[in-house]
């Protein structure tokens, strides 16, 4: 699937007041690119000194897509369209590629990512990233082992025991309904 979004390079003309403009009048004008893309604009620092019609924005020349500019429209703010930019993005090779990549890092390394030859310890993956929700399992059997397995939980952690035939497990799973609130509590 492709798609073609509209981009759009424009000058903006990032003048304020004329005379001795006072900073009321340099602050207003900073509130109205707020919303707009906070990145795109970057504002040279107030100055009491400010005697003429003066530029604000550090850089003029921005790339915005469409409904910035219509932002920028309703704003009141003074833009020329410079050049439109064509663009096409193929989403389906963007997360093949996406996709594709865990897996180029883990051959890159010659396949021992996941172990630490200095210090002798082994290194998880980057799906433990992902993982937001965890579940001990004590001395339970391969049927309770797999309908866990079965409900989205994946093994984390073998851990033996010397006073039980079976191991503990601890599981781990992506959980999309959970809300995060920092603390360390149980969930049952």
């Amino acid at each position: 699937m492709k798609v073609q979004p509209k981009l759009y390079k424009v000058s903006v003309s990032s003048s304020y007041g004329y005379g001795k403009t006072l900073e009321e009048d340099y602050i207003k004008f900073q509130q109205k690119f707020v919303g707009i893309g906070e990145d795109l604009f970057t504002f040279k620092s107030w100055d009491s000194e400010y005697e003429y019609s003066q530029n604000c924005v550090e850089e003029n020349d921005v790339i915005v897509d469409d409904k910035q500019l219509v932002t920028l429209a309703v704003r009141g703010i003074e833009f020329k369209v410079i050049q439109e930019i064509k663009v096409e993005i193929d989403i389906s090779q963007q997360l093949h590629d996406l996709a594709s990549k865990p897996i180029a890092i883990s051959l890159a390394g010659g396949g021992n990512t996941n172990y630490n030859t200095r210090c002798d310890v082994h290194i998880p993956n980057i799906s433990m990233l992902m993982y937001n929700e965890l579940k001990l399992l004590e001395d339970i059997c391969t049927d309770e082992l797999q309908s866990a397995l079965n409900s989205g939980w994946r093994i984390i952690a073998a851990c033996p025991q010397p006073d039980q035939r079976r191991p503990d497990y601890i599981l781990g799973r992506y959980n999309p309904d959970m809300e995060v609130d920092g603390s360390a509590k149980r969930h049952l």
